[in-house]
């Protein structure tokens, strides 16, 4: 070195020596034999600093419903007229924004009716002020809760009960629950997953 003159070959991992207007020439630690710099980001060698991690808004709501066959009118041992199943609803917010007038339906199909007052919230977490709507029947008034916020982490379970009204080979029963997601104007719908009772056997009760 000692020159402007670039290397022959060309070498792109020295430089040059521009001794008369300051050196530009290097210990071969960067670049390659083209000239083209290739550059490699680390965001702490030390391990000292703590990393900024950016997780994307998102809004998931989960539920469960469970029935049980609770009274056996006529213990005939299957499901027949004037029968009571009682029906438990789960919701929960799994996701990391919160749901915004969350609010919990269920339609009950014809062969069921509405047990008055037996709509209740069995449990919730802590610091939430869910209400069941007194006048919820299952026909034209199908919300078991008031609109609420569904935080982030947190759950509410409701049961309520019905009675059989007619026969039918399968009695088809689902709840739903709808929302409105973080950032968003759209209302999103999620229904029910059917999950076994506790002990997996839907034991019915004598009145």
């Amino acid at each position: 070195t000692g020159s402007q003159l670039a290397t022959s070959p060309r070498d792109g991992t020295k430089g040059v020596n521009t001794a008369a207007f300051g050196r530009h020439e290097w210990l071969r630690l960067y670049g390659n034999l083209k000239g083209i710099d290739t550059w490699t980001y680390f965001l702490d060698p030390a391990g000292t600093a703590t990393p900024i991690v950016i997780v994307a808004a998102n809004t998931e709501v989960v539920g469960t419903k469970e029935v049980v066959f609770k009274t056996d009118a006529d213990t005939s041992g299957s499901v027949t007229i004037n029968d009571i199943m009682e029906y438990t609803v789960t919701y929960s917010n799994v996701g990391n924004t919160n749901a915004t007038d969350f609010v919990i339906k269920d339609t009950l199909p014809a062969q069921l009716t509405y047990v008055p007052n037996s709509l209740s919230i069995v449990s919730q977490t802590p610091a939430n002020n869910f209400a069941i709507n007194t006048n919820y029947n299952g026909t034209n008034d199908v919300n078991l809760i008031n609109p609420v916020t569904l935080g982030v982490s947190h759950t509410i379970t409701i049961k309520f009960r019905a009675k059989v009204n007619a026969a039918a080979a399968n009695i088809s029963n689902q709840a739903i629950a709808t929302f409105i997601p973080s950032g968003s104007v759209n209302t999103v719908t999620i229904l029910t997953d059917a999950v076994p009772t506790a002990s997996g056997v839907t034991n019915p009760t004598t009145p």
